[in-house]
């Protein structure tokens, strides 16, 4: 994957300071700047290889890979995996050139971009401690 330089951002030390917003402020206030949390062991291909679609026929899996807002959906979305898969979670954070475009659809909280045609830019990520409990 041709990345810049992703950038590794600590775990806040009080998450509830921050309103569970794992990021800087202007990553979180930027609209082309969206989240997506997954498990840490699916973390190094996604930084190698990028974002995919599980399953882009739908028939037996997600058609689309989704993106929050706010990291805090990501962040809460994340821990209510975790007691299925535990361990380490990885929130990544993402952008786009633009939400207008054929394949992307644009929720209240989310968007799920069923081609990944372009694929957003890895910015940076921040890792969830296995140790974390979620409020």
């Amino acid at each position: 994957m041709d990345q810049m330089s992703i950038v590794q951002y600590q775990f806040p030390s009080r998450p509830g300071a921050t309103e569970y917003c794992l990021f800087p402020r202007e990553l979180e206030k930027d609209g082309l700047i969206l989240f997506h949390a997954t498990s840490a062991k699916n973390a190094p291909d996604i930084i190698k290889d990028g974002f995919k679609i599980p399953d882009p026929s739908g028939e037996n899996g997600l058609a689309s890979v989704s993106f929050a807002k706010r990291s805090v959906s990501a962040l809460t979305h994340a821990m209510s995996k975790r007691h299925a898969e535990p361990g380490d979670w990885v929130v990544f954070a993402v952008q786009y050139r633009s939400l207008d475009r054929e394949g992307l659809v644009n929720n209240l909280c989310d968007i799920n971009d069923f081609t990944l045609t372009p694929s957003p830019l890895i910015v940076g990520y921040c890792t969830v401690p296995a140790s974390y409990e979620h409020v």
